[in-house]
């Protein structure tokens, strides 16, 4: 007869895996079309970055649980703790303040710089959606994104107005978590014809971009006359999809090799209109992913999406 299973050793190994579920949520399998991308360094788990959906908002849409402590983003998938507070911690405690976190269940972790570019809003300020996100202190938000090969410094948000840069860790900043059920980054499809796909957004972006420079305004117009791949509805992407290209793990550029970019000191132009001064609209330099408003009458490059 065969021997029975030793129940005790079968117990041991379930509560070991749920365990490690717990103090690492994250998973490295591919989801839906969409993979997380790991991240080097720090001995964290894997980290998620560019979360945008298929439709890809300029806002997203947002539920509030009705526990009025946890915020639902129905565009990105991801969950929201709601009160931030305004206490500042240096990045390793912001990291760990989430791990830790139990705001109905575990699971909770520091957001990607792109997750937390996904509750800006770029028509107000603060910069967020303040029905969802009330008290919001305008300051910057630390992310999870480590500043490439710079390992002691991350990248930030700052909610007075969206801007995105990058800061030592040891600096105090406030601490936003995050929860998703679905990991998600991008899957760039080469498409042999001068485009690319990103599975994970469902946007078809042009692979090279106009190799010289151009105003805002014409900017659009350059977009607005691109034939491209059989298609001729392309546009000027904003200031939220055009992050959804950015590598933010690597520098000079970054931004992955599929996406043919010329210049290491590329900028790329957004269509999004900087909220206090309309003569000026957010621009995404490529050489780190940092992100800021600059004169409309300025040159930089551009790149159509559809």
């Amino acid at each position: 007869m065969p021997e029975k299973p030793n129940i005790k050793i079968i117990l041991f190994f379930l509560t070991i895996s749920v365990l490690l579920t717990c103090l690492f949520p994250a998973t490295s399998i591919a989801h839906n079309n969409v993979v997380v991308i790991p991240m080097a360094g720090d001995n964290k788990p894997l980290e998620p970055f560019a979360p945008l959906a298929a439709s890809s908002p300029r806002d997203s849409s947002y539920s509030i649980s009705p526990s009025l402590e946890v915020v639902d983003d129905y565009i990105t998938g991801l969950e929201w703790q709601k009160a931030a507070g305004h206490e500042t911690k240096n990045w390793d405690d912001a990291w760990n303040y989430c791990r830790l976190l139990n705001l109905y269940g575990y699971g909770w972790r520091l957001p990607s710089v792109s997750e937390l570019m996904s509750i800006v809003h770029y028509g107000s300020r603060p910069s967020i959606n303040r029905a969802a996100f009330p008290a919001t202190w305008e300051n910057y938000y630390w992310s999870a994104s480590s500043l490439g090969s710079f390992s002691n410094n991350a990248w930030r948000v700052g909610f007075s107005f969206g801007h995105v840069d990058a800061a030592s860790k040891d600096t105090a900043h406030i601490t936003r978590c995050v929860r998703s059920s679905r990991p998600t980054g991008p899957v760039l499809q080469d498409n042999n014809n001068f485009t690319v796909t990103d599975l994970a957004t469902g946007l078809t972006w042009q692979q090279g971009d106009d190799s010289g420079g151009e105003t805002w305004e014409y900017a659009h117009l350059y977009c607005l006359n691109l034939k491209l791949g059989n298609k001729s509805d392309w546009r000027l992407p904003n200031v939220k999809e055009l992050a959804s290209i950015v590598d933010y793990r690597q520098r000079f550029p970054a931004i992955g090799e599929v996406m043919s970019t010329l210049g290491v000191d590329t900028s790329y132009w957004s269509e999004t209109v900087y909220h206090s001064d309309n003569s000026k609209a957010w621009r995404i330099a490529i050489s780190s992913g940092s992100a800021g408003p600059v004169n409309k009458t300025n040159s930089y490059q551009v790149r159509c999406v559809r």
